[in-house]
């Protein structure tokens, strides 16, 4: 073979498998960003029409709340104020308020425990449960530390809100890392059949 020949081939096998090669790699790139796209729009929907299937950090928040209420009103009680609980009456008894805790703490269960409601729905109301007792725990300081008549109700506003969002951020982590993997076969799966 002569050499002209010779270099031409090698020429024509160099430039043809570099072409293939970055043709193999762009089409990699692709099905790892249509991969990527696909699972993010998986994670979206799994929290919005998912079925709860684990317990959530949604739930220990909520209990959280709700045992630093009653640990805070019975400090407000024995400090001087008054419960505005009406189902608990003006001067409720350690005894009923550790007895309403503890009906709080079953409920909080019972919601825990239902998986055929929706992951998102369930979080939503473990979360306001939580931010209800924190609401409650930071008006029961407040009014343990002096605070003017309005501030306790505006400061537990504030920090129920607060409490709301973080909870709800952390139960929809817990959920999706994990629906996560099989989310994300399910988008591997997807895109390969979509060659």
């Amino acid at each position: 073979m002569n050499r002209k020949v010779f270099i031409t081939l090698t020429l024509a096998l160099l430039t043809t498998s570099a072409v293939y090669g970055s043709t193999d790699e762009q089409t990699n790139v692709h099905r790892a960003a249509l991969t990527k796209q696909l699972f993010k729009a998986k994670l979206k929907e799994a929290w919005a029409t998912g079925l709860a299937i684990a317990p959530d950090a949604s739930s220990r928040l909520a209990k959280q709340g709700m045992a630093t209420d009653g640990l805070s009103t019975v400090a407000a009680l024995s400090g001087g104020a008054v419960e505005i609980n009406p189902i608990l009456g003006a001067s409720p008894s350690v005894l009923g308020l550790a007895s309403f805790t503890a009906a709080k703490f079953m409920y909080v269960d019972h919601v825990n425990a239902d998986t055929s409601q929706l992951a998102q729905d369930r979080a939503n109301k473990l979360c306001a449960l939580g931010a209800l007792g924190d609401a409650a725990t930071s008006n029961n300081i407040a009014v343990l530390i002096g605070a003017s008549t309005g501030l306790p109700l505006l400061i537990g506003a504030v920090v129920a809100n607060k409490r709301y969002g973080d909870c709800v951020r952390a139960a929809q982590t817990a959920y999706l890392t994990h629906v996560a993997p099989q989310l994300w076969a399910a988008a591997q799966r997807e895109v390969l059949l979509q060659r």
